[in-house]
């Protein structure tokens, strides 16, 4: 248990809150009509129908909430996460850690409105030079409605966990540090090319910063 959980049993009632989102049915992908371009023999030109097409929706759960689940339980946040070693797709996206990099840019990126919830007074100033240009608000108010936009995208975000994150311990984790991990440059074609069969990206991440301490 790590210090993020106040006792035993917040961190018991974070492991269940976590076993149920996952095995629930909003974890499962949904499709959901939209509209679409249908090209026919009666259209062979195409035409635009509203509700002629389906659309994939994800489920709730997303490679940032594995991340976040791996920090809180004092995990290294990669564990779960596999790197890409095909080399057709190593050649359409170069990243051998591209899952992680995308996971972890959208939590970091997650982590900001958190951190606009408890923005000090004095760092507030842009908010308000921005409001005084386009909105008629007050400059309390202004603030006030961009706290609580935040808060809400953040509450969104941790809704998976059952109330057992809140926003003030998402706020007090740091911010996730990765690199990219190339196949063709740098540090990433060095563990390419070395031919290591690693079992899963958090071995792959272990060697680049072994790699890393004997380079500096």
């Amino acid at each position: 248990m790590t210090t993020y959980f106040e006792n035993k049993e917040h961190y018991l009632n974070f492991r269940q809150a976590w076993a149920d989102a996952v095995n629930s049915e909003k974890a499962k992908p949904t499709f959901q009509t939209c509209g679409a371009w249908i090209v026919n023999d009666e259209h062979p030109h195409g035409h635009y129908v509203e509700d002629g097409g389906r659309m994939k929706v994800r489920g709730w759960i997303t490679g940032s909430h594995v991340i976040l689940y791996n920090i809180l339980r004092g995990k290294h946040p990669a564990s779960g996460f596999m790197h890409t070693t095909n080399k057709t797709k190593l050649i359409n996206s170069s990243f051998m850690n591209l899952g992680f990099q995308q996971a972890a840019w959208h939590l970091n990126w997650t982590k900001t409105y958190a951190e606009k919830c408890f923005m000090p007074k004095e760092e507030q100033q842009s908010w308000i030079q921005r409001m005084l240009k386009f909105n008629h608000k007050s400059p309390d108010d202004y603030v006030q409605d961009q706290i609580n936009s935040s808060r809400h995208l953040v509450e969104k975000f941790l809704e998976p966990f059952g109330g057992t994150v809140t926003v003030e311990m998402f706020h007090s984790i740091p911010k996730v540090e990765y690199e990219d991990l190339w196949y063709d440059y740098g540090i990433g074609k060095k563990i390419y090319d070395s031919g290591i069969k690693f079992k899963n990206l958090t071995e792959m991440m272990e060697y680049a910063d072994k790699l890393k301490a004997e380079a500096a």
